[in-house]
């Protein structure tokens, strides 16, 4: 079958790829550190404008790479820019997306591809992204449910406890799991007083684009 490979932007995926393999670059991957080569299609969700004004040269940069470019809207500038199927994907599998690498997850569930996530939600690389752990989780699940295979690389940590959780809850357990998790929990509660509820008002959705 066909297998995506998930590309962050830690560390270029290198071994060969075999029949029907594709690397899926997220965002600026094709950049350093990464320098991802051979990318067949490149994965941006949030806008160009953003990209342009941190990187000079980006729209440049991704013509050059000459692979299909998904994205929030066709953008003329990148002749092979082309919307993300966001509606298609959501009435299909409905939504929970807080990455981009999320959306690219759930495109490889979509077109009903294996997956390779490389170096995706890795320590210390992507401990930046530690809060989209819980989604990526949730669309390998998905896949998997849909009996397709799901690989990640070893230094990732996903479809895997946190490392100060035990890994088998009630027969294992690991030093410090405590603590670590009162730390959480005080962090928490600091940055989200009171109860929390999803009522009208409290977390206001801004639709964009749909």
């Amino acid at each position: 079958m066909a297998r995506a490979i998930i590309v962050c932007c830690i560390g270029p995926y290198t071994e060969p790829k075999k029949p029907g393999d594709e690397i899926w670059a997220c965002t600026t991957a094709f950049r350093k550190p990464t320098y991802q080569k051979g990318i067949d299609r490149l994965y941006f969700m949030d806008p160009l404008r953003e990209f342009v004004e941190k990187y000079p040269g980006f729209v440049d940069e991704v013509n050059a790479l000459a692979c299909e470019v998904l994205c929030l809207e066709h953008y003329p500038e990148i002749p092979e820019s082309r919307p993300y199927p966001v509606k298609d994907v959501l009435e299909s599998l409905g939504g929970y997306f807080t990455s981009s690498i999320a959306y690219m997850i759930a495109h490889a569930v979509f077109e009903e591809k294996d997956i390779l996530l490389h170096r995706v939600n890795s320590f210390h690389g992507s401990a930046e992204y530690l809060h989209q752990k819980d989604c990526h989780d949730f669309w390998c699940g998905y896949a998997k449910g849909r009996g397709l295979s799901v690989e990640t690389s070893p230094d990732s940590f996903l479809m895997k406890p946190h490392p100060w959780c035990a890994p088998i809850y009630g027969y294992t357990r690991r030093s410090g799991e405590d603590e670590a998790n009162r730390r959480i929990r005080g962090q928490l509660q600091e940055l989200l007083p009171g109860p929390v509820t999803m009522t009208e008002g409290q977390f206001d959705d801004i639709a964009l684009y749909l």
